[in-house]
C-alpha cells in the first residue's frame, strides 16, 4: 500500500485540513460592506441574497463565515444527547393534534352570531 509522496528527510506527506483551504482577499468598502471573491461565492455556491453567519473571535482576530442553513444543520441531534429517551418530533405533534382538537370543540360549543341585519 502507498504511503503516499516521501519527503527528503524519509518522512511521509499526508493531507491536512490545512491544505484543502484557499486564502482570499477583499476589501471592506466605504459603507462596512465586504464583497466576497467570485471564486468564494462559487466554491461555496452561494446564491445572492443568501443568509450567512460571521463568528467573530477577537482574540485570535479571526471571522468565520459559513451559511446560515449549514449551522442550523450543525445542530440536528445536538439535543437528543441530552435526552435521547424523548422524541420532539412526536411530543410537537401529540401537541399540534391536541390544540386542533380543543379548536374542534370550542367551535362546537360557540353560539352562532345572531344575524342583525334582519332585525327590524
Amino acid at each position: 500500500m502507498s504511503q503516499g509522496p516521501r519527503l527528503r528527510d524519509g518522512g511521509s506527506m499526508c493531507h491536512t485540513p490545512l491544505m484543502s483551504q484557499q486564502r482570499y482577499t477583499a476589501h471592506i468598502g466605504d459603507r462596512g460592506r465586504l464583497v466576497l471573491p467570485a471564486e468564494v461565492r462559487r466554491r461555496l455556491r452561494l446564491e445572492p441574497g443568501e443568509l450567512l453567519v460571521i463568528d467573530v473571535d477577537e482574540d485570535a482576530g479571526t471571522l468565520v463565515v459559513r451559511k446560515a442553513l449549514d449551522v442550523a444543520h450543525g445542530f440536528r441531534g445536538y439535543l437528543r444527547a441530552l435526552e435521547p429517551e424523548r422524541d420532539l418530533g412526536a411530543e410537537l405533534l401529540a401537541e399540534r393534534r391536541a390544540e386542533a382538537e380543543r379548536e374542534a370543540a370550542d367551535s362546537l360549543q360557540a353560539p352562532e352570531a345572531e344575524d342583525v341585519t334582519t332585525r327590524t
